[in-house]
């Protein structure tokens, strides 16, 4: 178990021990800074946390390899629609067609469990400072802001 994991299980242990003295899941949460949902759900797991993420599903997921063969025929995204339609497809053209522009990024969030959703989150942070700046700051100030929000 990594030293993070090691913390949090830790600090679950804690928690799960504390409502048999009769503390109130609110004070706990208010106790540990933590929500009162994540409260419950430490009182209720039984064993430790893992960082492994649940594969997403969508409607096209029975129908990748499909796609991807009419991709590599050349079919048009209508033809290769109205083949998934013809297998069970129960989704709009629409989204098909979304689906063919944007395949090979759509393809990398299904094989894949990871995302790139963390770094997005600290540029979006970096903007957001900036724009608080409005451009008047020097890069020194910049870089104190963003320490100091970290």
């Amino acid at each position: 178990m990594k030293p993070n994991q090691q913390k949090k299980w830790e600090l679950i242990q804690v928690i799960k021990k504390q409502p048999q003295t009769g503390q109130s899941i609110r004070s706990l949460a208010k106790a540990h800074h933590l929500s009162r949902n994540t409260v419950k759900k430490y009182i209720e797991s039984k064993e430790p946390p893992t960082n492994k993420r649940k594969r997403r599903s969508t409607l096209l997921n029975g129908y990748i390899n499909l796609i991807i063969i009419g991709i590599e025929n050349n079919l048009s995204s209508h033809r290769i629609f109205e083949q998934i339609k013809q297998q069970g497809y129960k989704g709009s053209y629409r989204f098909s067609q979304f689906l063919y522009k944007d395949l090979q990024p759509i393809l990398a969030s299904i094989y894949y469990t990871y995302s790139n959703g963390v770094i997005e989150g600290q540029i979006n942070r970096l903007k957001t400072i900036k724009r608080t700046l409005y451009g008047r700051a020097s890069f020194e100030l910049l870089r104190k802001r963003v320490l100091y929000h970290m």
